[in-house]
């Protein structure tokens, strides 16, 4: 009767294992499915088809920056937005993003710039606009 106890136990234990073993590994494969969605290949492609989709962003935007803030118009429309909405900006030598909140931003590409001495400008007029909150490095794209 000792033996036949010992054989329930483990195969007991055996089926709980089992259990445990099964709900990890479908916690951990959807923990890995979610993590691809949103920063893997799975995130690069959507972006690719909803930047396709989306029609406004294929004609021309006239940007306007100033002291009060930016001002972007296409033939969909057009908007002001004061500095002060505008949380926190990136940049590096071809690009610069200021951004509303941390996946909403306007672009502003180096190449609509015509000179070197407009683009540290303008550059110098964002940092002084937007205030960050110290965990925005300069330079970081």
């Amino acid at each position: 009767m000792g033996i036949m106890g010992i054989n329930v136990v483990l195969r007991a234990y055996s089926r709980e294992f089992d259990v445990v073993f099964f709900l990890t590994l479908i916690g951990t494969l959807t923990m890995l499915i979610c993590l691809s969605y949103q920063f893997g290949p799975v995130a690069r492609r959507f972006s690719r088809i909803n930047f396709q989709k989306s029609k406004g962003l294929h004609v021309l935007h006239e940007i306007e920056i100033n002291e009060k803030g930016l001002k972007a118009k296409s033939e969909f429309g057009s908007g002001f937005t004061k500095w002060e909405s505008f949380n926190k900006y990136a940049y590096n030598d071809k690009i610069l993003l200021v951004y509303h909140t941390t996946r909403i931003f306007n672009m502003i590409p180096r190449r609509c710039i015509i000179s070197d001495d407009d683009w540290s400008k303008l550059i110098d007029l964002v940092k002084k606009k937007i205030k960050c909150d110290g965990r925005t490095k300069e330079n970081s794209i």
